[in-house]
C-alpha cells in the first residue's frame, strides 16, 4: 500500500524540460515554435534561437507546431532524467509539409487619365470650405 502511493507520487512530479528545435533538411534553430502541453494546455513558443523550457508531468505530452512544418508529439515520460526535477536535453527537428495550393489569377487594374481628372473635379466640387468664426475658435 505505501509503495503504490509513492509510485503514484513519482508519477505527479514535475519536471522542467529544456531543449533545442531545428529545422528537417539543416542544422538551423527554429524561432518562435509554439509547445502546448496536451493535458493542462499550458503551453510557450521557443526563443530566437530555437531553444526552450517548458514544465511538465511524466503522463504529459508536448506538442510541438509551426505553420508548414508538421507537429511533432512528444510524451514527457520518454524523456531520460538527469535528475529528479530536469529531464535531458531535447534536440527536435521539425519536417515540412508540402501543402498543394488551387492556381490563382492575379488581375491588375488600372485608372485611365481621364478617370484621375473626374475624381479630382469631384473631390473639389464637393469640398466643402467653412471659415472660422471667432466664437467657434478654441
Amino acid at each position: 500500500m505505501l509503495f503504490s502511493g509513492l509510485s503514484v507520487l513519482a508519477q505527479q512530479r514535475k519536471f522542467t524540460v529544456t531543449g533545442t528545435v531545428f529545422e528537417g533538411d539543416s542544422s538551423t534553430t527554429m524561432p518562435f515554435v509554439n509547445l502546448i502541453n496536451q493535458t493542462n494546455g499550458n503551453g510557450t513558443i521557443t526563443d530566437y534561437n530555437g531553444r526552450f523550457t517548458i514544465i511538465a508531468q511524466n503522463s504529459d505530452t508536448i506538442i510541438f507546431s509551426y505553420l508548414g512544418f508538421a507537429r511533432k508529439k512528444i510524451p514527457v515520460a520518454h524523456i531520460k532524467n538527469l535528475s529528479d526535477s530536469t529531464k535531458r536535453t531535447l534536440k527536435v527537428v521539425m519536417k515540412p509539409i508540402m501543402v498543394n495550393l488551387a492556381p490563382t489569377t492575379v488581375y491588375a487594374n488600372k485608372i485611365k487619365p481621364n478617370e484621375i481628372n473626374y475624381m479630382k473635379r469631384y473631390v473639389k466640387q464637393h469640398r466643402k470650405l467653412t471659415p472660422l468664426e471667432s466664437m467657434q475658435s478654441p
